[in-house]
């Protein structure tokens, strides 16, 4: 209980340095819903999602808790059905999300449902803590990859007919292609779009919410299938654009979930608001 405020007085001390720098809550909150914004809803937002960071901890800690015995129990799971029937086809998911909800569940669900789940991370920089929180994740079952040069490795689990995990919701500085989040232009990664046009595999939306404490619900948002497989063709723009609408409405249902203070309009076009 105390971890909540505490967060919220860190953030609104952080906000007056570095809304200037393209990054902040607030700033990010001005963005998405313009003159929408009341202080109550800026308030209301900020603690709701104060308290979610701080169960998100707790979430984490306690992940290996689910287990397959209770998996059902724990998380609807009425969406997966989804998945098995593409996975089912043969030629591999592509599983694209983001930090919504609580996004460190995804694959450890997928793995304990008995999917052939491959996550991609970010490592962290300290050895020690690299090495715990992978042991503290493969626990399920779950293939975890590094997040640099990792698209050959991919492509080679897809020809398996595995279940991939991407984050999808990330600022793109270096090779940026726009498309509407949360009815902003802003710059997206096009990873998953790429790896559809190099293997033809179906893209599912999707994300792992809470409900209530200790219960969480599996969503698909958006399947999204290459009408022409392996067509090299295929423009990368569409299917980008399809995955952020979908992430648009996840967000939009638990705006709570979401990691407002991300970076993610910070690579701006001068065509849209607030560049």
């Amino acid at each position: 209980a105390l971890g909540t405020p505490v967060l919220v007085l860190v953030t609104r001390y952080r906000e007056r340095r570095i809304s200037k720098l393209g990054r902040g809550l607030v700033r990010n909150q001005r963005i998405a819903f313009r003159d929408g914004l009341t202080p109550e809803r800026s308030r209301d937002l900020l603690w709701g999602w104060a308290r979610h960071m701080t169960h998100l901890v707790v979430d984490f800690c306690r992940m290996n808790r689910i287990t397959r015995a209770n998996l059902e129990e724990r998380v609807d799971l009425t969406e997966l059905s989804q998945i098995r029937e593409l996975q089912a086809e043969g030629g591999g998911v592509i599983c694209a999300g983001g930090h919504i909800g609580v996004f460190v569940l995804g694959g450890h669900v997928g793995a304990l449902a008995g999917l052939p789940a491959v996550e991609v991370m970010r490592p962290p920089d300290n050895p020690a803590i690299r090495a715990l929180l992978r042991k503290h994740r493969i626990k399920s079952g779950l293939v975890l990859l590094k997040k640099w040069g990792v698209l050959w490795s991919l492509r080679k689990s897809l020809r398996r007919g595995e279940v991939i995990g991407l984050a999808v919701d990330e600022n793109d500085r270096k090779s940026p292609a726009f498309a509407p989040f949360l009815g902003t232009m802003a710059s997206a990664n096009s990873t998953a779009a790429l790896m559809q046009r190099n293997t033809g595999a179906p893209i599912a939306v999707v994300t792992v919410n809470r409900v209530s404490r200790g219960r969480y619900k599996f969503h698909v948002w958006e399947v999204i299938r290459n009408p022409k497989p392996r067509d090299h063709e295929l423009e990368l723009q569409p299917i980008t654009r399809q995955i952020s609408i979908a992430l648009t409405r996840a967000i939009l249902t638990y705006p709570e979930q979401w990691l407002w203070g991300s970076r993610r309009f910070q690579t701006r076009t001068c065509s849209v608001a607030f560049c």
